[in-house]
C-alpha cells in the first residue's frame, strides 16, 4: 500500500481536526554525540493538542469524531492520577461541549496537583474509587476495560461513550497509522537508512498503530516498544491482535506474531 493509498483509507473514517499535521521530526545532533552511538532523531507528538499536548491527540481526533457521530453527550475513560491521557480527554470535551467522567482506581489526593488540577479546571468529573494497586500485573488490559466499561456505566450511564485505558482501541489507535503514513514519508524524503521507531508503551495503543501502519506500508521502519509499566498480563498477544483489528478495518487483513517488549 501507498502512502496515499493508506491515507485515503483513513479518511473514510470521522476525524476531528484536533492539531496540525505532520509534527516534526527533528535531528538531535548533540545527543547523538553525548551518547556516541546512532544518529538520534525525535518525532514532535508533544506538540499537539488540545490540553497541553501529548501523543494521545491522534487517538483522540477520531475518538472524539466517533462520539460526535453517535449523539453522545458524556465521555468516560481512565487512567492513572496524572493521566495525560486523562487530561486531553477532559479538554477535547470541554471545546467540545461533552461531559467528561474520568475515574482513578486510587484515593482521592488531599490536594488536587499537575493534571488533576488541569482536569478539574477543564470542568471534567473526577471520580475516585480506592480499588487498591495490585503488585503485579494479574488481568489483560482487554479484562480490564471491559470491567471498568461495566463499573463506569452503572455510576455515569450505560449511553456515555467509553473510551478505554490510553484510547486503546480500533477507532483511536487508527491515529497511529496516520502517525505511521507521516513517519514514513519523513524518512523517505530525508533520505535515512536503518530506522528504528522507539515509544514508551503503557497502554499499547501507540505501538499497535504504528506496527500496522508500517506494516500495510511496507515500510523499513522498524517499531520498538519499551514496556513503561508492566501492568497488564499478556500484553504483547494484546498489542499484536489490536494491530491485526486495525489492519482489518482498513480491508487489508494482516496478523502479527506475538512480539516481546523490552
Amino acid at each position: 500500500m501507498t502512502p496515499n493509498e493508506l491515507r485515503d483509507r483513513l479518511d473514510q473514517f470521522p476525524r476531528l481536526p484536533l492539531a496540525a499535521y505532520p509534527t516534526p521530526l527533528e535531528r538531535l545532533p548533540n545527543l547523538s554525540q553525548e551518547l556516541g552511538g546512532p544518529s538520534l532523531w525525535i518525532k514532535r507528538d508533544d506538540e499537539i493538542g488540545p490540553g497541553m499536548g501529548g501523543n494521545k491527540g491522534r487517538k483522540l481526533a477520531f475518538l472524539m469524531a466517533d462520539a460526535l457521530r453517535r449523539g453522545k453527550r458524556k465521555v468516560i475513560t481512565f487512567g492513572g492520577l496524572q493521566s495525560n491521557h486523562a487530561r486531553m480527554t477532559a479538554a477535547a470535551c470541554a471545546a467540545l461541549g461533552l461531559e467528561a467522567h474520568l475515574f482513578f482506581f486510587e484515593r482521592r489526593p488531599p490536594k488536587l496537583q499537575g493534571n488533576l488540577l488541569l482536569d478539574k479546571l477543564f470542568g471534567a468529573k473526577l471520580h475516585f474509587i480506592p480499588f487498591g494497586v495490585a503488585a503485579a500485573a494479574s488481568m489483560t488490559l482487554e479484562r480490564t476495560n471491559k470491567l471498568v466499561r461495566l463499573v463506569t456505566a452503572v455510576l455515569v450511564g450505560p449511553r456515555a461513550y467509553f473510551i478505554p485505558v490510553g484510547g486503546h482501541n480500533a477507532v483511536g489507535c487508527l491515529g497511529y497509522m496516520a502517525g505511521a503514513r507521516e513517519l514514513h514519508e519523513q524518512v523517505m524524503a530525508l533520505g535515512l537508512e536503518q530506522v528504528t521507531v522507539v515509544t514508551a508503551v503503557g497502554a499499547g495503543g501507540t505501538l499497535a498503530g504504528l506496527m500496522a501502519g508500517l506494516a500495510l506500508l511496507d515500510s523499513p521502519i522498524k517499531p520498538l516498544g519499551i514496556d513503561v509499566g508492566k501492568l497488564w498480563k499478556a500484553f504483547p498477544a494484546s498489542i499484536a491482535r489490536l494491530a491485526g483489528e486495525l489492519c482489518t478495518a482498513l480491508g487489508q487483513p494482516h496478523t502479527f506474531r506475538t512480539l516481546t517488549l523490552s
